[in-house]
């Protein structure tokens, strides 16, 4: 009396599973997408902004008159060859 679609026998039931999966997976993925917003910087992008940060400070020190052009250069020098290992 209740069969519409016919008995839930074989496999019907993993029919419907796998339709289930084929809308609910891409549904979640992109809830999922939009609730953790968008992505921050890489590290390389993160530690050239701490480079460039750095070097800022170190520029506006030496315009400050805080050290001198010997100091200025060896300061520079050392931030480009050893750029700022990421912290965490």
């Amino acid at each position: 009396m209740w069969h519409w679609h016919g008995d839930w026998d074989g496999g019907d039931w993993l029919g419907m599973v796998v339709m289930m999966a084929l809308v609910w997976t891409p549904l979640l993925l992109v809830a999922l997408a939009i609730l953790r917003g968008p992505r921050r910087h890489s590290d390389s992008e993160r530690r050239s902004e701490e480079r460039e940060s750095a070097e800022e400070v170190a520029r506006r020190a030496y315009a400050n008159g805080e050290i001198d052009r010997e100091r200025f250069l060896e300061v520079m020098s050392d931030l480009r060859e050893h750029p700022a290992s990421p912290r965490g």
